[in-house]
């Protein structure tokens, strides 16, 4: 058996072993007094991965010609995306439809390259109608038609994913200076007429080294 004395250098108190052989720990009400590690991340898909892209999801694109949005991994810090809320607004859209525009022909695909070098796709297919947004998202309350909320004529959908339940706890990581992305991937003519706004938000944070 090693015995082993836990102590803090500065002042010198040891780690205690209760009598069921746990090692006692006291949850503290205060962040510890170290520089904090980790920073707030919101960037918007866009067509070079960059905040100053062009984040409209309004392309003319098809199967043998697909446009991709993403948000890249940092050359410096650990990214950590935790959720993508989604805005697809019209004049008076309907769950059936893609805006208010018939849905879309060709699938579009959510999915990241992975550290291995695998592509993991996190969209259901098809993923061409208002209401496919929805349930990729899993929750009713996504369902929801925010009236008048993009203008004074125009409702949308604001569906949100949450990628820490996809992959707990911390969501869908883009390691520092990887060639990681997050991917939205249109493979149909997205500029239609009855489509007002299409577009999305990647939420999370980094973490320095």
């Amino acid at each position: 058996m090693i015995k082993t004395i836990i102590k803090d250098p500065s002042s010198g108190s040891s780690a205690k072993v209760t009598e069921d052989e746990s090692l006692l720990m006291t949850m503290q009400t205060f962040p510890p007094d170290e520089i904090q590690k980790v920073r707030p991340f919101r960037q918007m898909f866009t067509d070079d991965g960059l905040p100053t892209g062009s984040e409209s999801f309004k392309v003319t694109a098809s199967a043998a010609n697909p446009i991709e949005f993403w948000i890249p991994a940092s050359q410096d810090n650990d990214r950590y995306i935790t959720r993508i809320t989604w805005l697809i607004a019209g004049a008076s859209p309907a769950l059936y439809q893609i805006g208010t525009a018939t849905r879309l022909k060709g699938d579009c695909v959510l999915y990241y390259t992975h550290a291995l070098g695998d592509e993991i796709i996190l969209s259901p297919s098809p993923l061409v109608s208002n209401f496919d947004f929805i349930f990729m998202c899993g929750e009713a309350a996504n369902g929801v038609l925010m009236d008048k909320a993009h203008s004074v004529t125009v409702s949308a959908y604001m569906p949100t994913m949450y990628l820490d339940r996809y992959v707990p706890p911390f969501g869908v990581k883009l390691e520092r200076g990887s060639n990681q992305k997050l991917i939205f991937q249109i493979n149909d003519d997205a500029d239609l007429v009855g489509i007002s706004a299409f577009s999305a938000t990647a939420f999370g944070f980094e973490r320095t080294p």
